[in-house]
């Protein structure tokens, strides 16, 4: 089993799934009793530095030694920050002999967590001049594996983080509610159907996002593990095809390009037919093809813009812009996950701040459209005037 000693630079956050050590179970039969004991299993080192099993229908083993060369005990918190992970055991064995054992995750009640945040946290204490084994069981409702970050902090330090992520996301969320309710009045007030798509799109955005960083599950349906996994399902769904029609209708895709606004359609009928197992909960089938195929989508409205942007649409520059900070943020962060980048705050919320900045981008561009209409409302009363001056003139 792998040692990792407690020091200072727990306070900083000390990425796990380097030092662990991997377990493949392919039935799911493993007991926590047969893995601790038995010698001959073929565990193996991680290569990983976020461990993910992406599409997997095994039960996967971690395990790890903490040791405290301190004449105190101390305490840690493990953080798996993937509020959408279905089932992880964590059994921590001390050297005085304790044992406890913790099972939580999304299929479980909120009530299953050991200390009661957005995603799996646990506290374990290592005693003085000691240490802990920590052993884990991750399991997938049907198939499909979401990162699994796991990080040890001290307490004061984690604390301190919890903080910072409640403030910026409590901060993001409302900016994107914020921006939702002017695209909905502005849409009302100039009747633009762009507004209302935009509009649509925030709101999907913002329940998929609500959602997906777990404080929905905290929040608003605490005792609904299912619900809160179709809403993931249904709101990435909903995303895709309000992005697509704000697109269309933005873009005038149906007279500026025909032959693309026919192919967009039939993406996001697909698009649209994942709703299904979506609302059946069936998880790792929704995604195993809505991901390809909305990578597809993006890459189609991306080409869409750029070849109307080359015939010179002002509307298609606009849009590529704002679409540049939402892309620039993913890469920052992918970069991050990789192990490319350090682990920065603004390399941490570098999505969400790209995101943040393409919402803007696209609010600056629709508020454009206002100044538009506005102008040749103008230009056409100011011709009406001209007009009945002109006729006014000449009946004298």
């Amino acid at each position: 089993m792998p040692v990792l000693g407690l020091d200072a630079a727990d306070a900083q956050g000390r990425p796990l799934g380097p030092a662990v050590e991997l377990l493949e179970d392919p039935d799911g039969a493993l007991s926590w009793e047969r893995v601790s004991s038995d010698p001959g299993l073929p565990w193996r080192r991680s290569d990983m530095q976020v461990l993910n099993f992406s599409f997997s229908d095994s039960t996967w083993w971690a395990r790890l030694r903490l040791d405290n060369p301190d004449d105190a005990a101390q305490e840690r918190a493990i953080e798996l920050a993937m509020p959408l992970h279905d089932d992880v055991l964590l059994t921590v064995r001390s050297s005085d002999g304790d044992v406890q054992q913790w099972r939580t995750g999304d299929r479980f009640p909120f009530a299953s967590r050991p200390v009661p945040y957005r995603y799996p946290l646990f506290k374990v204490r290592v005693p003085a001049r000691g240490h802990v084994e920590l052993w884990w069981r991750f399991a997938s409702h049907d198939g499909l594996y979401d990162a699994l970050p796991l990080t040890l902090w001290t307490l004061p330090a984690f604390t301190d983080k919890g903080f910072r992520e409640k403030l910026i996301l409590g901060a993001y969320f409302g900016a994107i509610g914020i921006l939702m309710l002017y695209m909905l009045a502005a849409g009302a007030l100039n009747r633009e159907a762009s507004f209302a798509w935009y509009a649509a799109y925030l709101g999907s955005f913002l329940l998929w996002n609500y959602s997906f960083t777990g404080f929905g599950f905290a929040t608003l349906w605490p005792s609904a593990p299912v619900f809160n996994n179709v809403i993931i399902g249904v709101s990435s769904v909903a995303i895709y095809l309000t992005l697509g029609r704000f697109t269309q209708v933005w873009l005038r895709t149906a007279a500026l390009a025909p032959w693309a606004d026919r192919w967009l359609r039939l993406l996001m009928v697909g698009i649209a037919l994942h709703a299904v197992p979506a609302v059946l909960d069936w998880y790792a089938a929704t995604f195993r093809t809505l991901i390809p195929l909305g990578v597809l989508f993006l890459i189609s409205l991306l080409a869409v813009a750029a070849r109307l942007a080359w015939r010179g649409v002002i509307e298609a520059r606009l849009y590529l812009i704002a679409w540049a900070f939402w892309v620039t943020g993913a890469l920052v962060y992918y970069a991050r996950v990789l192990g490319w980048l350090p682990s920065q705050p603004w390399v941490e919320y570098a999505l969400n701040i790209g995101s943040m900045l393409e919402m803007v981008t696209l609010a600056m561009m629709l508020s454009w459209r206002i100044h538009e209409l506005k102008s040749q409302a103008r230009g056409a009363q100011e011709a009406l005037l001209h007009e009945q001056r002109s006729h006014s003139a000449r009946l004298e």
